[in-house]
């Protein structure tokens, strides 16, 4: 069996994934916010290794994981593709400004409109305070809090189901962590700001296992098969490439100058973007010496300015490009293979004042 197609479809078992609970209707912001409230609040803390004590209870997050991987691979092969432009949840009022409204609705490339009533998104702080919610890179998972029950959960785009993530509610006091997926939705990146701005955690979505990153690193980048996590830290002004079977540090170089940092599938090329002039030029880069690789720079095409890279696991790169308009209105935003001539693979518009959605690949921490 090929497994050459790649889509956000997984097709997990009943175990894994199960509908969504209907949700109730959500209060605007004017109104009491108290009967959405859960009665949980997250307690996320960095996780040792199993002991034998634990080889239950890890054998069967061994099984989850694995199930995750048969699911992704199976999807991979026989799945639809349609994916996520952007996450909507933007109202234009009469004096022409976008407010926040529910519900939160899923754009695809399609052309369809998917409508999540269950997805929170008010904070009940007032109109423009935004639950968080996320989208995975190339746009085929979907992450946000429940408004039923406050749990975490991962939508897949093209089937619809949802899996809940262990560990995570929506909490009672205080804000709710922001959010940003992994490829296929293997792991959330949770950002908390306050008092103090805590070290980001990365959570399993399938095990539920934690890990805290350094104080002041920052998270670039996974490798399409989740593989490696690529960070910046600030205390040494390094690039840092993390096994996220182990959470080893298994590489390291000097920060590579650039807008982003994409880490392709050997878990040790860069993809980054030097926007210093125009055209904006895309660079290959090794992250252990920090010396661009043999392959040559690629420009971008004139008058498009690039966001953000991401791989694929057919070590395809993909780049979000956005095109101003020459008399205000909207911006022309495409996805282009840059790996193929810039061939253009989606094209699609969004208006400048709706700041309040969500674009898929842009970056979300």
């Amino acid at each position: 069996m090929r497994l050459a197609r790649r889509s956000g479809v997984l097709l997990l078992t009943a175990t894994l994934l199960a509908p969504a609970p209907a949700a109730p209707a959500q209060a605007s912001p004017s109104a009491s916010s108290s009967a959405s409230a859960p009665t949980s609040v997250p307690v996320l803390a960095p996780t040792s290794v199993p002991s034998s004590a634990d080889a239950p209870a890890f054998a069967s997050a061994s099984a989850s994981a694995s199930a995750f991987a048969f699911a992704f691979a199976f999807a991979f092969a026989f799945g639809k593709k349609d994916f996520v432009r952007y996450a909507d949840n933007s109202c234009v009022g009469k004096n022409g400004k976008a407010h926040r409204c529910a519900p939160w609705r899923l754009r695809l490339r399609s052309g369809r409109v998917v409508r999540l009533p269950e997805a929170r998104v008010f904070t009940g702080q007032g109109i423009a305070a935004r639950t968080p919610f996320a989208l995975s890179p190339h746009g085929s998972q979907a992450a946000y809090f429940r408004v039923a029950d406050g749990a975490l959960v991962i939508r897949e785009v093209a089937t619809g189901r949802t899996r809940v993530v262990p560990g995570v509610r929506y909490p009672v006091t205080g804000e709710p962590p922001q959010l940003a997926l992994s490829p296929a939705g293997r792991f959330v990146i949770l950002r908390r700001e306050a008092p103090s701005p805590p070290p980001r955690q990365v959570l399993d979505t399938v095990t539920g296992r934690t890990h805290a990153l350094s104080p002041g690193e920052l998270p670039l980048s996974f490798s399409p098969d989740n593989a490696y996590l690529l960070t910046f830290r600030q205390d040494g002004d390094w690039n840092v490439v993390y096994s996220t079977r182990t959470w080893s540090e298994v590489r390291r170089g000097p920060r590579l100058g650039g807008h982003f940092g994409s880490l392709a599938m050997d878990g040790a090329t860069i993809a980054h973007l030097r926007d210093e002039k125009h055209p904006h030029h895309i660079v290959f880069a090794d992250v252990t010496t920090g010396r661009p690789s043999s392959r040559p720079p690629i420009a971008l095409p004139p008058g498009e300015l690039g966001h953000w890279a991401h791989f694929d696991r057919a070590n395809h790169l993909d780049v979000l490009t956005s095109a101003a308009p020459k008399r205000g209105g909207t911006w022309t935003y495409r996805w282009r293979r840059v790996n193929d001539g810039m061939r253009g693979l989606d094209t699609f518009r969004h208006h400048p004042r709706n700041v309040l959605d969500v674009v898929a690949g842009a970056p979300q921490l």
